[in-house]
């Protein structure tokens, strides 16, 4: 006789009343009359109480012959309810029900899957883990830059900068630049690994501005004094500053130019 169903997401032990009415019969004393089930039906809430009672009402899908079926109603009681309406017939009873579902409880927690069965559900639960965890980070990301309104775009090191304004490659040139931009608030605080180096990374736009408000120039200079020259020599009025006014972006090539003309002059 099963007596014992698991339902519920603990997979708690639970008796229906059909169940426990067959238990109850199973223990009756020679000449005591058979427990019908629409009796006990009817004691349920009188012993559990009828607001009490409706937590467990459930139905049965019961074969009728000709393989037709009908739904009956039912009870599923979990250990406390199960306990009380046994004991409302003998303490025996009720002391053999708990005792009866003590046991199965404690071989549901003892249950093991097969190593290979625990293995294959580990690989599943791993794979669909991993899975919903990578759909789910740029989402994730998205939604902090959203709550604190930024703005997400790639950055760019020192050297990259220096470079993409067409400045000559100078040893610890990046290191000056760098230190120039921090100043102008074109540090973005990320950082990357470029040849195992860590450094620091600028965004664009505002590099850019910091280029043409008088960084290119601290630069061009930079890179004269580390030539050997003290000071570029402006010779053509187009190439020197407006004093208050931005460096073009273009002044390097522009004195690049200039001095491959006066090159090309003194040669001459």
């Amino acid at each position: 006789m099963n007596i014992v169903s698991l339902k519920g997401p603990a997979e708690a032990v639970t008796m229906t009343s059909l169940e426990l009415v067959d238990f109850i019969n199973s223990q009756r004393k020679p000449g005591e009359s058979e427990l019908r089930h629409d009796n006990f039906m009817a004691k349920v809430p009188k012993v559990l109480g009828e607001e009490h009672a409706l937590n467990f009402k459930d139905m049965l899908t019961v074969t009728i012959g000709n393989g037709a079926t009908r739904q009956s109603p039912i009870y599923r009681f979990p250990k406390r309810e199960a306990c009380l309406m046994a004991m409302s017939y003998s303490y025996e009873i009720q002391a053999k029900v708990f005792d009866h579902m003590t046991a199965l409880e404690q071989q549901l927690q003892n249950v093991a899957l097969p190593q290979a069965v625990a293995s294959q559900v580990g690989g599943i639960v791993k794979a669909v883990v991993h899975k919903e965890l990578a759909a789910m980070i740029p989402e994730l990301i998205q939604a902090e830059l959203s709550k604190n309104q930024t703005s997400l775009r790639h950055g760019e090191t020192a050297g990259q900068i220096w470079k993409r304004h067409g400045l000559p490659p100078l040893k610890n040139a990046s290191r000056m630049l760098s230190g120039w931009l921090v100043k102008r608030g074109a540090y973005t605080d990320g950082h990357a690994e470029v040849g195992g180096v860590k450094s620091k990374m600028f965004d664009p736009d505002m590099a850019d501005k910091a280029m043409r408000e008088g960084v290119a120039e601290l630069c061009w200079r930079y890179v004269a004094e580390r030539q050997g020259q003290m000071l570029i020599e402006f010779s053509q009025p187009s190439l020197k500053p407006v004093p208050g006014e931005a460096i073009p972006l273009d002044m390097g090539r522009r004195l690049r130019k200039q001095r491959a003309s006066n090159r090309g002059k003194d040669a001459a």
